[in-house]
């Protein structure tokens, strides 16, 4: 499975080629794969191991292995400096709001083994689009151009990371208990596989869609659904829905009727056959968020100590 957005391809890409002075690298190479005492990355590995592998059964992989990535794309690692802050991020935003709302060995026993960076973008010239993230049967996530973020916009990390993250997971929960079939009935004769990527999200919205990948095909839907209002605070689900509400699916039903009858499936779903609230965990996702920004050294530093004192003081 993958999560795509649309592109247009209006430039063509170019090689421009640098002479050095030395022969030698001057900067660290992200392919080091040493991770003894005097390894440059011996610190963060560590840290990994502590964070990551330990408490949540995950390997996370920044360092680009041509044998894990997909040949058919030309890749480019993730900057070093780059994987240490997303590895902070992502364990903060995504890891961390699991343990907290559902208990701690949760992603541990259903969450993804492999978490894998790659800094450029996955692009797909035959359809004009590029791929932000793959899983594999539910093992491994790849997550594209992670060197192109902007760390201080929470949009940008949303739709390159956080909407990947909660997408592909939703994906693995449904795989292991399925959705209601009801689901699929409420829009069967909108779907399109290979034409969806020619609907504006505006346009999907007004056909009972929370975007347009959600509507190529049901099982997107689903977990489009449970993503979209994770990650959108409240007035980015407001502009979703007043987007909906200008189109009639049926008749007297509006798109806007049709998301919340999506919606209150995948919430009953989580919290009968999960026991997940979505939305305790949309609004722990949301006071992260917040808190991104302003506490992010904090974050770097792994000092979370903000979040107890803001939910004393709510």
């Amino acid at each position: 499975m993958k999560k795509i957005l649309n592109i247009i391809l209006i430039s063509c890409l170019s090689l421009l080629f640098v002479g050095c002075k030395d022969d030698e690298p001057q900067k660290p190479s992200i392919f080091i794969d040493d991770t003894s005492e005097n390894a440059i990355t011996a610190d963060f590995d560590k840290w990994l191991v502590e964070t990551y592998t330990k408490r949540y059964n995950v390997d996370f992989q920044y360092k680009l292995v041509d044998s894990n990535t997909d040949e058919s794309y030309n890749l480019s690692p993730t900057d070093y400096e780059r994987s240490k802050e997303l590895a902070h991020v992502i364990n903060y935003l995504w890891f961390d709001v699991y343990s907290k709302v559902v208990y701690d060995d949760f992603l541990k026993l259903y969450g993804p083994r492999i978490i894998m960076l790659v800094g450029s973008y996955a692009v797909n010239a035959s359809n004009h689009t590029i791929t932000l993230g793959t899983a594999e049967g539910g093992i491994k996530v790849t997550l594209y151009g992670m060197n192109e973020l902007k760390m201080n916009d929470i949009n940008m990390l949303n739709e390159f990371i956080f909407e990947t993250m909660h997408h592909e997971f939703s994906h693995i929960l449904h795989q292991t208990k399925v959705y209601p079939k009801e689901f699929e009935q409420l829009t069967p004769g909108s779907y399109s596989p290979t034409g969806w990527q020619n609907r504006t999200d505006k346009e999907a919205r007004q056909m009972g869609f929370v975007g347009a990948y959600a509507s190529s095909q049901p099982r997107e839907d689903f977990v489009e659904t449970i993503a979209r209002y994770i990650t959108n605070d409240d007035e980015g689900w407001e502009k979703i829905l007043a987007d909906a509400r200008q189109g009639e699916v049926t008749k007297g039903v509006t798109g806007e009727d049709m998301i919340l009858q999506k919606w209150e499936i995948a919430r009953t779903w989580l919290a009968d056959k999960w026991q997940i609230s979505l939305e305790d965990l949309r609004a722990e996702v949301q006071l992260r968020q917040k808190n991104l920004i302003p506490h992010y050294q904090d974050i770097l530093n792994d000092d979370f100590s903000f979040l107890d004192e803001q939910r004393q003081n709510n």
